[in-house]
């Protein structure tokens, strides 16, 4: 991994440092090692891999747990949700999850459907 800045690991090394970073505070670092992330995992194994929905996912707990962007935080979990249910049945767990944090944001814009997606 030395000297390869888009490796899969460094991949998920910021996804995790993302959230250390988020729960000192630093939300807009957070913001920026998970975007870093979804890139390089996006480049790798295109945008519909399960480790993207991960990081997506993990993103939207940030915006959301920073109280900021509820329509870009609803994206990320309507595309997590989408990814994983490629791969999941739809009782799975993480897609569970997944549908409780959608609920449990604030209620949908005009124009929106419950799920952050326009009809």
């Amino acid at each position: 991994m030395d000297g390869d800045r888009d490796h899969p690991d460094r991949a998920c090394a910021q996804v995790r440092y993302s959230h250390l970073l988020h729960d000192q505070g630093n939300s807009e670092a957070a913001l920026t090692e998970v975007k870093n992330a979804i890139r390089i995992y996006t480049e790798k194994y295109g945008s519909q891999h399960p480790y993207v929905a991960e990081a997506r996912y993990r993103r939207a707990l940030i915006r959301k747990g920073s109280g900021v962007e509820p329509l870009r935080w609803r994206e990320d979990l309507t595309t997590a949700r989408d990814i994983y249910l490629r791969v999941h049945p739809a009782d799975h767990p993480l897609i569970h999850r997944i549908e409780e944090e959608l609920r449990d944001g604030p209620d949908p814009e005009p124009g929106e459907t419950g799920d952050g997606r326009h009809p």
